[in-house]
């Protein structure tokens, strides 16, 4: 095994990067929120293959602000005999329910920035109204929203905070002692080891640096606990490598806190985001909270899993190549340093 720390972790007193720092993963937790919606399918709390429709209820929508509302009918944009469609809780996790985040929306975005509002329910009536861009299940569209929903799912159903249930469920089972989930990014609680985030300028003609600019000191630069299971988990590379190695390891038959069958599904060639001519011809698809590489689609096991999370500070990006059954190797990349030209 290959490591390295370099740079610093905090650039006003030179602190030196060290390999046990913690960074925000960004769309890293989606991953984690997979896993624990899949792990409450095998305490028997929910049907994943079902539509989400069917267990919102008025009390729900009183708590996402729709006092009124009784029932969930998403409906396709500019179309005005549109059918309430149904959406599966696969298609959630899958991007491919017809959610679309709304980025040239200011005051939606402002939202995420701001300190979190306390409830999780705040933020899915944000937008689980808003229409759909496509009919469920036949087209991929990133969204946050789709996991923001997702964990309200999670806390309705397993009667924990979406953090408590991460720690009992998938934190503590891993021993992944450098994980947290703090919706209130360290406000209430001090984040151990980690890493400060900067902005780094570049004169875009000559490659000239500026200078560095502060993004996210003892913080992310958007709300954890808006972002919640969409990317809100602070972590280190040593433990995300250590939750790729539990979940597919040989094709997921060695999990200690997932059925192989479970892992199988999350893998699974869900939504397909784009193709790859060359070198070798395959396809890369959106599965569940993971990105999937096939270089033949008949295979049950990908031959890549990856994904790489940005929350505007940090980036963390991580990849698991799959050589047999039996072997594979991981290159992980995490950093504090977003760069500008």
């Amino acid at each position: 095994m290959f490591e390295q720390a370099f740079g610093f972790s905090n650039e006003d007193y030179q602190v030196p990067m060290t390999m046990d720092k913690v960074f925000p993963i960004a769309s890293n937790t989606k991953l984690f929120t997979a896993v624990a919606l899949y792990l409450l399918q095998e305490q028997g709390k929910v049907n994943l293959s079902r539509a989400v429709n069917d267990d919102l209820t008025q009390e729900d929508f009183a708590k996402f602000g729709f006092i009124n509302q009784t029932a969930w009918c998403p409906v396709l944009q500019d179309s005005p005999n549109s059918p309430c469609y149904n959406i599966t809780y696969q298609q959630l996790l899958s991007m491919s329910s017809g959610f679309k985040d709304d980025n040239s929306n200011v005051e939606y975005l402002n939202n995420f920035e701001a300190p979190y509002k306390g409830s999780i329910k705040y933020y899915v009536g944000l937008a689980i109204n808003n229409p759909l861009v496509y009919v469920p299940g036949t087209n991929y569209s990133y969204s946050n929203q789709n996991f923001i929903l997702a964990t309200y799912i999670v806390e309705k159903l397993s009667g924990l905070k979406f953090g408590e249930y991460l720690r009992k469920e998938i934190f503590e089972p891993l021993n992944l002692q450098s994980t947290f989930y703090n919706e209130y990014d360290g406000a209430l609680g001090i984040y151990r080891n980690y890493s400060d985030q900067y902005y780094r300028f570049f004169v875009n003609d000559t490659g000239m640096e500026l200078g560095v600019g502060a993004c996210g000191l003892g913080r992310g630069l958007l709300s954890s606990g808006a972002k919640s299971g969409a990317g809100g988990i602070t972590a280190s590379v040593d433990d995300v490598i250590a939750l790729y190695l539990d979940l597919f390891s040989n094709h997921g038959t060695k999990s200690k806190i997932l059925t192989a069958d479970s892992i199988q599904q999350i893998v699974q060639p869900w939504t397909l985001m784009h193709t790859i001519t060359s070198p070798t011809p395959a396809e890369v698809f959106y599965s569940q909270g993971i990105g999937a590489t096939y270089t033949n689609t008949s295979s049950n096991w990908p031959a890549v899993l990856n994904y790489c999370g940005e929350d505007g500070c940090a980036n963390s990006c991580i990849s698991m190549y799959t050589l047999d059954a039996n072997s594979s190797t991981i290159a992980a990349a995490f950093s504090s340093n977003s760069f500008y030209v």
